[in-house]
């Protein structure tokens, strides 16, 4: 079984995507200030998908204030959007649980990315369920 936070819309991106999907990633976990845990997440996102650790730091130089920020026109942030919603999700549950602050936040951007409520809610259940079958796994090892 593929694991769902390793699949993505494409393969061989280019370095500049990845840069940007990071930002996107600290953008949701600075909500409430990027935290240890939060950039061990990222930077294990970062890895699982062969992209330069380094990238991390790269991002940081030059944050984003909003999904606006990205230069792609708005059929390649159609393509990317679920992803983008799923990762920044599961980014907000690192630290100790996905709060309503951040729930309000990703909302916010879901709209940007014209994701549906409806889509955005199976979106968190489908991460709930994912965090709860490992954190159950883990407590039987």
């Amino acid at each position: 079984m593929k694991n769902l936070f390793n699949s993505f819309p494409v393969e061989n991106g280019e370095r500049v995507d990845a840069l940007n999907f990071t930002k996107i990633l600290q953008y949701i976990a600075n909500v409430d200030g990027i935290d240890k845990t939060e950039k061990e997440g990222i930077l294990s996102l970062i890895t699982s998908r062969g992209w330069d650790p380094k990238l991390y730091d790269e991002a940081l130089q030059s944050p984003i204030r909003s999904i606006s920020d990205l230069p792609y026109n708005s059929e390649t942030i159609g393509v990317f959007s679920n992803y983008i919603i799923r990762d920044c999700i599961m980014v907000a549950y690192i630290e100790g649980g996905y709060s309503e602050d951040e729930h309000n936040h990703i909302s916010e951007i879901a709209l940007e990315l014209n994701v549906t409520e409806q889509t955005l809610s199976d979106i968190e259940s489908s991460v709930d369920h994912h965090v709860k079958s490992i954190e159950l796994w883990s407590s039987l090892m």
